[in-house]
């Protein structure tokens, strides 16, 4: 995965992963930003998600979210109980249907899909700050 890094952040218990190739996609063809959140549980001592929750949303990336049609995966931020995994979509509907199918495989984690209109794609460029 060359063409992502992680952004370095101010809080300890926040991994921030953004792809570095975003100049390769046409904007306008992507007007909606859909962010999926997971919930995950904590310990008082390690604030960071389970393997087998981290193992999940890895399989999800490779399998689903790197080969979307239609769709641009553009970044995923760990923090402090919140898994947030954020897409570029021509068609948010058609995007939210592919991601269902993927997530139906393991029902227990549960997900929450938000859109926002973000034609020029503002959002992803303040993500960390």
């Amino acid at each position: 995965m060359d063409n992502w890094v992680l952004k370095p952040c101010s809080d300890i218990n926040r991994m921030l992963k953004i792809r570095t190739d975003l100049e390769n996609f046409e904007q306008s063809n992507y007007p909606t930003l859909l962010t999926i959140s997971h919930r995950y549980a904590t310990s008082d001592d390690v604030l960071f998600p389970e393997p087998s929750t981290l193992a999940f949303f890895i399989g999800f990336e490779e399998k689903c979210l790197l080969n979307m049609d239609g769709a641009v995966y553009v970044a995923q931020d760990i923090h402090t109980g919140l898994l947030d995994i954020h897409i570029y979509a021509a068609d948010y509907e058609k995007t939210i249907y592919e991601a269902i199918e993927y997530l139906k495989l393991k029902p227990q984690y549960h997900v929450e899909f938000k859109v926002d209109a973000d034609k020029n794609w503002n959002i992803v460029e303040t993500l960390g700050e």
